[in-house]
């Protein structure tokens, strides 16, 4: 997963990645609520992850009212 100076870069150069929190965890199902209010069901990327609710995240869609976790925020206290 990219560092929080990775997601503000990436969500630069890809105007198709969306910020978003983590707000509800269920195995590897993550229910992600955009900035916008709408909420979807994002996957991570590779088999291991140490996502969190409260995580921010930048998410790619790959559907309707779905997406991959692309970058995940250093968490803070």
């Amino acid at each position: 997963m990219a560092s929080c100076a990775r997601i503000a870069s990436l969500a630069d150069q890809s105007s198709s990645l969306l910020p978003g929190q983590v707000v509800a965890v269920h195995g590897r199902h993550y229910r992600v609520e955009l900035t916008d209010g709408r909420q979807i069901i994002c996957f991570p990327r590779g088999k291991k992850s140490l996502i969190a609710c409260g995580d921010r995240v930048a998410v790619l869609p790959s559907a309707k009212d779905q997406g991959v976790i692309e970058a995940v925020d250093p968490r803070r206290s």
